[in-house]
């Protein structure tokens, strides 16, 4: 039996199409994302409006996010390590709790405690800390640990951010050197580099949340791993919605550097 368990904590996504709809709902409909007026109204009629759209494009990667395939081997690899390198807390079992698609927090929660579990690791699966994601998650496992009856069940620890862990660092570091890599080496020293991270609503930015800082570090950990070896632009992707996000646009950015003179670029 499993004494130690580890929580992987993500939004998710929908691994079929017709999980397409219900994953924009909840994210819609959840005011720790995405604030409007008269959002328990509108909400629904933003996702529905959004959804034929998101399943096409969902449907040209393969017919769904494949972000359970690889939470499942990470999960699986980091439990095996877990095994290896700290026997007094043996045997370890992961588990997957998403927001708005299977496996829902409340069934990773009622899972580890029929699996006897005695002590959680709480991991966010988000480097960077902000309170409409590793934030939100972590009020949802409270709240629903509260609603099933099992407060004080568990001994929990957490960790909300690993954005400067060195081996985080080291992992995107290494992607970036694997695509210079795919450059002529002609053209390889004027690669502009382009780092884009997930924006998040402007309204989360003003009230003085971490993310912004601390995908900046990232990037200069980054770039201080490459010895600044290229010249770099951060941009931001994914805004949904009809209110401020986080920007530059990694779209408007990567189509305006040919204006700047920049013919190679590594996104």
């Amino acid at each position: 039996m499993p004494r130690t368990g580890v929580l992987l904590l993500n939004m998710g996504g929908p691994s079929t199409l017709s999980e397409v709809g219900p994953f924009l709902n909840g994210i819609f409909t959840d005011r720790e994302i995405i604030q409007m007026p008269f959002q328990s109204v509108l909400g629904p009629l933003v996702a529905k409006r959004r959804t034929p759209k998101v399943t096409r494009l969902y449907e040209a990667i393969g017919g769904g996010s494949p972000i359970k395939k690889w939470t499942t081997l990470q999960g699986t690899a980091m439990i095996n390590k877990l095994d290896q390198i700290a026997p007094l807390t043996s045997p370890h079992k992961f588990y997957i709790a998403f927001r708005y698609v299977p496996p829902l927090t409340e069934t990773a929660l009622k899972q580890m405690a029929e699996d006897g579990i005695e002590r959680v690791v709480a991991f966010p699966q988000y480097p960077q800390y902000s309170c409409a994601t590793s934030g939100s998650s972590l009020n949802l496992l409270w709240k629903t640990e509260r609603e099933l009856g099992l407060t004080g069940k568990f001994k929990w620890s957490i960790i909300d951010r690993w954005y400067d862990h060195p081996l985080y660092v080291e992992s995107v570091a290494k992607k970036v050197r694997e695509g210079l890599d795919l450059f002529e080496e002609q053209v390889r020293d004027k690669v502009v580099l382009v780092f884009s991270a997930h924006s998040i609503p402007m309204r989360v930015v003003n009230r003085g949340d971490p993310y912004p800082s601390q995908i900046g570090a990232t990037v200069d950990l980054v770039m201080k791993n490459l010895n600044f070896s290229h010249n770099y632009i951060l941009s931001y992707q994914s805004k949904v919605g009809p209110v401020p996000w986080l920007g530059p646009s990694t779209v408007n950015v990567v189509t305006n550097l040919p204006s700047q003179g920049i013919k190679h670029a590594l996104v």
